[in-house]
């Protein structure tokens, strides 16, 4: 899609949000039930070192939302999908995988909810993993690949998820704490390596969520999957294949959210969890060799800080480092075998949020790209050097 049909479709956003035609829609509301249909529209551009090779990453996000009420049990279902609107076609086969993980999500989950008892529901849902994770997923553009959609950091298919918030005696130090347990069950079988990371396997997901009264939140989480029988991770996707084939993650985070400052920090260890391509130096046999699978071993690291300057205008800035630590071996000498540590991604992003009207904003986003590959690395994922990004765009809300 061309800049000049996005402006078009911009243009007829705002005349239609003018007269009033583009809202919030509510398709039922009576005492009992209600149903919402909400989301937004992002066009986005994204250029690499102000080059004319132009990445067109532009959206739709559609939400439904449904609550219905029996006497002090409500009834709830929530459906979010997201769809790509581009004419960009990627010929690259490793480039397009990785697209598609990145930009296909489908929410859906239905649920009971009481003051007393808590929430139960069940569905493809989102892990508490990512309960964390979120904290720091603020900035315009450029998700961490922590964020790509696998069933272990972003959201998998048959999660049984409970959750109760529980108020806390008085005292200096927190006011209630929540409680979020989740159950995994199998589901469809995981060939590919996308489908793979996609694939939930079975296993459970604890997350402490505790709230201060200095407007102050510390989330902590683990989460632990098996993948058994047809489901079990095989060697060929397992870059160091010597490993246990099942995924764990452990996330921690923390936030301070008051007035015009948003502060926000969060720390995740996986195994088994993120899928990449790897071209691997062999020095003593002087050639490469090319890996596609599991990370077995990584470290992720964010920070975010977003200042509002006025009250249409926020500034962000971002800081993401992801680490794979004991990635493989290689040989070094006829007797010597080495294990190494990479990068595999660290970058700052600075931008700005500029608010148009309740329903529009523009952003414009500076991704310096700082990562330092090992020497035994030529290539992850086809990127072989540090590539800065210049993003602009518009969202409509609705």
């Amino acid at each position: 899609m061309n800049i000049l049909k996005k402006i078009s479709i911009f243009i007829i956003l705002i005349i239609l949000n003018k007269i009033n035609i583009v809202s919030s829609i509510e398709l039922v509301k009576n005492k009992t039930t209600n149903i919402n249909l909400t989301g937004k529209i992002q066009i986005s551009n994204k250029t690499s070192d102000f080059s004319k090779n132009n990445l067109n990453n532009s959206k739709i996000f559609i939400n439904v939302d449904f609550n219905k009420k029996y006497n002090k049990i409500l009834t709830f279902a929530r459906w979010e999908q997201s769809l790509n609107i581009n004419d960009h076609e990627e010929t690259d086969p490793i480039k397009k995988n990785k697209l598609r993980n990145k930009d296909y999500t489908t929410i859906i989950y239905m649920g009971l909810k009481n003051k007393k008892i808590g929430n139960i529901s069940y569905g493809k849902n989102y892990t508490v993993i990512y309960d964390v994770l979120k904290l720091t997923n603020l900035a315009p553009t450029n998700k961490s690949l922590f964020i790509y959609p696998n069933s272990m950091t972003n959201s998998g298919d048959n999660i049984l998820t409970y959750y109760k918030k529980v108020k806390l005696k008085k005292n200096n130090y927190f006011e209630k704490i929540k409680i979020k347990i989740q159950l995994y069950g199998k589901n469809k079988n995981g060939n590919s390596l996308h489908e793979m990371s996609t694939t939930t396997g079975y296993g459970c997901g604890i997350l402490y969520t505790y709230y201060t009264p200095y407007n102050f939140q510390v989330l902590t989480s683990l989460a632990n999957q098996n993948h058994y029988i047809h489901q079990r991770i095989k060697p060929q996707y397992m870059i160091h294949g010597h490993l246990k084939p099942h995924k764990m993650a452990f996330s921690a985070g923390i936030k301070y959210n008051f007035k015009d400052l948003y502060i926000a920090c969060t720390y995740t260890k996986a195994y088994h969890t993120i899928p990449v391509h790897l071209t691997i130096y062999k020095p003593y046999d002087n050639n490469y060799i090319v890996k596609y699978g599991f990370i077995p071993n990584i470290n992720n690291t964010s920070l975010i800080i977003k200042y509002k300057l006025n009250p249409n205008l926020t500034s962000v800035i971002k800081y993401v480092q992801t680490t794979a630590t004991n990635i493989d071996q290689v040989k070094v000498n006829k007797n010597t075998y080495t294990e190494f540590n990479t990068d595999i991604e660290r970058y700052f992003d600075i931008g700005a949020i500029a608010k148009i009207n309740q329903s529009i904003h523009a952003y414009i986003n500076y991704k310096i790209d700082k990562v330092k590959f090992s020497k035994y690395i030529k290539y992850i994922d086809s990127k072989k050097s540090p590539i800065n990004k210049l993003s602009i765009g518009l969202t409509f809300n609705f």
